[in-house]
């Protein structure tokens, strides 16, 4: 198969053809996050992928973009998700769409198909990730494969990748509860809470080496979070604790407006300082 690396982002520029000031938007740009207006993959808007219908192409995707989150859609047809931020996943996972959150990583098989000397266009779908990220705006076009005029290849069934990881013990693990909060302020400026303080005025939280704990994090406010942990992997858990399957070992992990994402952390190694944080980076 062919393998590609697709570095998705976005780019905005003023009045003037100059880079949007890292200001715009007020304190609604603070929030939500500031999107440029045109979509970039590698660097280039609306590029072009040549391809034989039906054969397998290897994506490795990343986003890199501050803050638009990537949905996208290959006009239904399937991705086949190996793995993702750490390595292959337990098996694979097909999805009619792809939702890629800004830091997230995925590696995917994909099959795009249809009849020869005709193109098919990925678009980055319309997703719901709080007020202003849906209204009033259409999907938009991010690449377009071309088809030659060779004769389609016959579609194989998705791959059998697989990957032994041991399913984590639950049982025992150190607690940690974690709350986001946007409380209305004052001056008419609004500023996120962890635990009810801001970053600048928290304590760090503690772990030891060889530690695993479950992070229990609950996102009360009305946008999404790309939740993004340093230094190490994690892996979710359901509502009822239990491991989420495929296992995967993530470090980013969207955390929905008004829902609960519960993470099992293993601080295996590395002592020292480690950043966790919202990957809007405003």
């Amino acid at each position: 198969s062919d393998e590609l690396t697709l570095v998705l982002s976005d780019i905005g520029f003023d009045k003037k053809g100059r880079l949007e000031s890292p200001d715009s938007g007020g304190s609604a740009g603070m929030v939500f996050g500031r999107e440029g207006e045109y979509l970039l993959v590698n660097g280039k808007n609306r590029p072009v992928i040549k391809a034989r219908a039906g054969a397998p192409q290897r994506w490795r995707i990343v986003n890199a973009a501050k803050s638009r989150f990537f949905y996208l859609d290959m006009d239904g047809q399937a991705f086949h998700v190996i793995g993702g931020d750490g390595g292959l996943q337990e098996s694979t996972m097909t999805m009619d769409g792809l939702l890629v959150t800004p830091g997230e990583r995925f590696d995917v098989i994909v099959y795009p198909t249809g009849k020869p000397g005709t193109s098919l266009v990925v678009q980055a779908a319309l997703y719901n990730r709080g007020y202003g990220s849906v209204e009033y705006r259409i999907p938009e076009d991010l690449l377009t494969i071309e088809f030659s005029n060779q004769p389609p290849m016959t579609i194989a069934p998705p791959p059998k990748v697989s990957r032994s990881i041991a399913p984590p013990v639950v049982a025992g693990a150190t607690g940690v509860e974690l709350e986001l909060t946007l409380p209305p302020v004052s001056s008419g400026k609004s500023e996120f809470l962890v635990n009810g303080v801001p970053f600048w005025k928290a304590k760090p939280y503690l772990a030891k080496l060889g530690e695993r704990q479950l992070w229990t994090v609950t996102n009360k406010t009305t946008w999404d979070h790309p939740f993004h942990l340093h230094g190490f992997f994690f892996i979710r858990l359901d509502e009822h604790g239990d491991p989420i399957r495929p296992l995967a070992w993530k470090d980013t992990v969207n955390i929905p407006m008004k829902k609960t994402v519960r993470l099992l952390v293993d601080f295996d190694e590395r002592p020292g300082e480690w950043m966790f944080h919202c990957h809007l980076l405003e």
